[in-house]
């Protein structure tokens, strides 16, 4: 009895067959055989089927793409004699097995097929091309659920975008729509506003989320340390058995290198991470070979590049070569609905670093949160509350206990604009220091730097050692 079943013929020489098998991974797989020579139901079409994949045959590669997406096959098997023999079109993401001639040896290159393939001289065994066929297809099912997995972990980093304004659902699908764009992105926003947070975000959603995340900030560092930092030097004395110091853009291969405050790169760098980029390759300094480039690099600024550098302010080259992919995160105070939930949010983190019950907020003190202009934006609100409960132990926070911890009620952002950094330093150390009664354990706490360092600030202010407003308890050491 013929079991077998019915063979299809179709224009262009194409045959669909397929025959029951048992039980396999391969059963019922959807196999694309291209063989100019061979007919259904013989030679490799024959061991196809007899492991059970349904077999679409045909005798050229220029209809693959029709065919591809008429089918949809789970697997392409090519059967290449010779050097005519045109190589499969790029772009088909589908597992490929690519039998040649014994007798012509074809060269394979990334170029002509897309991993993964399988390359095999000719003649090919049944057993063989079918534990291949199970390979290929095993290694096509992982790499579905690793993208199921990698869209699952880019939702949930970006539900690390905490709120629900329009302004936030926005920047949760600007991420995602990121997360795979090409070599740069440039992150824009004011201070505060959590730049750092959506270059993870970004990471965290693509497929290098496995791999190194690692930030260099260039306000942080001259010229000479920000270049050494960021290409690494080349091993050039003999004595030198390590090969050099590594860059971080050699830590971060197949990773993310975020780079922070871009605009603070000294324009000589500039122009040559500009050529970099476009490059997509690196030397290290002192050597004369260059590496590929593979980081993702994301750069952010607080400032207007297109504005800096058309006032010479920042090289053209360099924004060209960024903001190809960019994203602006909006500020606190256009996305007032977002304070309630942030709110939450931040007090449950705080609970949870110090091993107690999140507090509680009232709803006038809310309501004074959600008033507030924020010109610290996200990290000012976070920094409100770490030292409002820090301060306090009790179970709620009322309007009481967060007011003083404003720059000032009363204060416009006019004001606070025309502040220097050091002005708005003073200001808020002084604060804090008063709402503590001069108890500088509790100060440096909710300031959350070090003794020393709060000491060293009160005494350029010129408190008197054991001084300031009230007065600290007298075991405590001087300033």
């Amino acid at each position: 009895m013929n079991t077998s079943a019915p063979t299809i013929a179709s224009d262009h020489g194409l045959r669909i067959s397929a025959e029951t098998a048992a039980d396999d991974v391969a059963a019922y797989a959807t196999v694309l055989l291209i063989d100019r020579e061979q007919e259904s139901g013989t030679g490799y079409a024959a061991a196809l089927e007899k492991s059970g994949c349904v077999v679409i045959h045909s005798r050229t590669v220029h209809s693959v793409d029709s065919h591809t997406q008429q089918y949809a096959p789970d697997l392409i098997v090519y059967r290449r004699y010779d050097q005519n023999e045109p190589a499969l079109p790029a772009g088909q993401h589908i597992p490929q097995i690519v039998i040649v001639d014994a007798g012509s040896p074809l060269p394979m290159s990334a170029c002509e097929v897309e991993e993964p393939f399988f390359s095999f001289n000719a003649p090919v065994s049944d057993r063989l091309l079918q534990t291949a066929v199970r390979r290929a297809i095993d290694f096509a099912a992982l790499q579905t659920e690793n993208q199921r997995q990698l869209r699952q972990l880019a939702f949930q980093s970006s539900r690390e975008i905490v709120g629900h304004s329009p302004a936030a659902v926005r920047l949760r699908e600007q991420i995602q729509q990121l997360a795979e764009s090409g070599p740069a992105v440039l992150i824009q926003g004011e201070s505060g506003t959590g730049k750092q947070a959506t270059a993870r975000a970004i990471h965290d959603g693509s497929g290098r989320a496995h791999r190194p995340f690692l930030i260099l900030d260039c306000s942080l560092l001259t010229a000479a340390c920000l270049e050494r930092e960021l290409y690494g030097e080349h091993g050039g004395s003999m004595f030198d058995a390590g090969g050099g110091s590594p860059g971080c853009l050699d830590r971060a291969a197949g990773g993310t290198c975020l780079l922070l405050n871009i605009d603070e790169m000294a324009l000589m760098l500039q122009t040559n991470f500009a050529r970099v980029i476009k490059e997509g390759r690196y030397g290290r300094l002192g050597a004369q070979d260059y590496r590929p480039l593979d980081a993702q690099l994301i750069v952010t600024t607080s400032y207007d590049l297109s504005l800096q550098s058309r006032q010479g302010l920042f090289c053209p080259e360099l924004y060209d070569a960024i903001s190809g992919a960019r994203l602006t995160v909006p500020p606190l105070r256009d996305r007032c609905e977002d304070i309630a939930p942030l709110t939450e949010h931040f007090l449950r983190n705080i609970s949870l670093k110090h091993g107690q019950p999140a507090k509680r907020i009232s709803n006038s003190s809310m309501e004074m949160l959600t008033r507030y202009h924020w010109p610290g934006n996200i990290r000012e609100l976070e920094n409100l509350l770490q030292r409002a409960c820090a301060i306090d132990g009790g179970p709620m926070l009322t309007c009481e206990m967060i007011r003083p911890w404003f720059l000032s009620p009363l204060t416009t952002e006019a004001t606070v604009s025309g502040m220097t950094l050091r002005e708005m330093e003073r200001k808020l150390i002084e604060s804090v220091f008063a709402q503590c009664a001069g108890n500088r354990d509790k100060t440096a706490q909710a300031l959350g730097i070090g003794i020393r360092t709060l000491s060293g600030k009160l005494r350029e202010y010129g408190y008197p050692p054991r001084g300031g407003p009230g007065s600290n308890r007298s075991g405590n050491r001087a300033a």
